[in-house]
């Protein structure tokens, strides 16, 4: 397969898009480089530590052991699928199963050779499985390092977007809950960070790399696909290539992922002893909305959220109520009218995204950023303009489409002359910001679920 076409490297860029002078002696890019993993790595620990310790706290309360309390996650199914491999084959989530509980499994088993720990093997499959989450959340805050470096970001322009993802309020919340979301965002992060290596990648690579990614992604959650097909679209539209060879590429890629998923849930379904339900489910059809204009007055406020969010509300959790569960609420953004903190928080979200937008006219010599960032758009209108139709709870997607965003938000580093002081403080302030109040609707959370 003929490779894209890199353009060449901006002024002050060496070919990985780092910014490191071509004049720089030997023993100072040594250091650079040195200085860069050192950041990485910090990043990486406390963005672990951050998703560990809140998901420790989320569980001290009991709220993983019922339905709907986080944002209508449902913990108390998805634990016990990433610990036990237990629950049913459906469509939605394919071979979650298969893909999480089996490294459960061998780790457990490994604890348990060696005396590591003495808890009962079910104990010990859960406690595992607990650190699941937070480490693919780690691994996303390398995925994204690495994606900005090699797109040319400076180390502090870098580091604070990597912090931005870290102290999203969904972020915080869901990269600490044991759900499908957190896993289905490290995995965007990774399509976006596997297509910015595109041209670097073999014929032979590049087929075992796209079926690979694309069949997890669609694996984890059915919906993947979103995302997958844009990227691949995105892909074809920048290729040299005859187009219709590179959209066939695509499109096998895509069929082979379904089919190996396919393949891999009847494989489930018998080793579990699971009943696989691969048809369509009756009970969707309470998540269809016969009122797009009703949805989107909901909907709107999703994506601000995303990042910077006022205090969530709370509203009776029928499913609790009905099972007499000790949590009889659920938390919320779902409410009729929007708080003026609303405003304000979406506000400030709306500003970011703007100064995105206007950085990226001082990006056309570097095609490749730019098309990520216009697949970013498009994988958020998509997402968007489906959940006109089905979903509910709609911060409780915003894991689809956080990483899109944080490219189009990159956008504001690429200022130059006297804006990019200004732009580059917006985006500091921005994260710090986002950091405090995430941080703050957290200790809330926490607090309602003590009382």
């Amino acid at each position: 397969m003929a490779t894209i076409a890199r353009p060449a490297p901006l002024p002050g860029r060496t070919t990985d898009g780092e910014r490191v002078p071509s004049s720089m002696p030997p023993k100072a890019r040594i250091q650079v480089r040195r200085t860069r993993v050192i950041a990485l790595g910090i990043l990486t620990i406390i963005s672990f530590v951050l998703s560990y310790s809140v998901e420790r706290r989320f569980a001290a309360t009991g709220g993983f052991a019922q339905y709907n309390v986080f944002f209508d996650a449902d913990p108390n199914l998805w634990l016990p699928r990433i610990a036990n491999g237990w629950g049913a084959v459906d469509f939605k989530h394919l071979n979650a199963t298969t893909f999480l509980n089996p490294p459960v499994r061998v780790a457990a088993a490994i604890a348990h050779a060696t005396h590591f720990s003495s808890l009962a093997p079910e104990a010990l499959r859960e406690s595992i499985a607990l650190l699941v989450v937070p480490l693919l959340s780690a691994l996303r805050t390398v995925v994204l390092f690495s994606l900005f470096a090699g797109l040319g970001l400076s180390l502090p322009a870098t580091s604070s977007l990597c912090l931005l993802d870290m102290f999203s309020f969904s972020r915080v919340v869901f990269g600490s809950v044991p759900e499908s979301f957190a896993i289905s965002g490290t995995i965007i992060a990774t399509l976006f960070w596997l297509a910015a290596r595109n041209d670097r990648i073999s014929t032979r690579w590049w087929w075992a790399a796209w079926i690979a990614l694309s069949t997890l992604a669609i694996g984890i959650t059915v919906t993947n696909v979103i995302p997958v097909a844009c990227v691949l679209a995105m892909l074809a539209i920048r290729s040299p290539n005859p187009r219709w060879t590179i959209v066939a590429r695509a499109i096998a890629v895509i069929v082979a992922a379904f089919a190996i998923n396919f393949a891999f849930a009847r494989i489930e379904s018998r080793v579990y002893g699971e009943p696989a339900t691969l048809g369509y489910n009756p009970q969707a059809d309470e998540f269809v909305h016969l009122d797009p204009v009703e949805a989107g007055a909901e909907l709107r406020w999703a994506v601000p959220n995303t990042f910077l969010a006022p205090r969530p509300s709370t509203r009776p959790n029928s499913v609790a109520l009905q099972a007499k569960s000790r949590y009889g609420f659920m938390f919320t953004y779902a409410t009729p009218e929007a708080s003026p903190s609303q405003w304000l928080t979406a506000g400030i979200v709306l500003l970011m995204l703007i100064g995105g937008a206007l950085g990226f006219r001082y990006a056309r010599d570097d095609r490749l950023f730019r098309a990520l960032a216009v697949t970013g758009v498009v994988i958020v209108m998509v997402n968007l303009g489906m959940h006109l139709a089905f979903g509910s709870e709609y911060f409780l997607y915003t894991q689809h489409w956080e990483v899109p965003l944080l490219i189009c938000i990159a956008g504001i580093t690429l200022h130059r002359d006297g804006d990019r002081r200004v732009a580059l403080s917006a985006l500091f302030s921005f994260t710090a910001a986002v950091g405090v109040v995430s941080l703050t609707n957290i200790a809330s959370m926490l607090e309602r679920l003590a009382s």
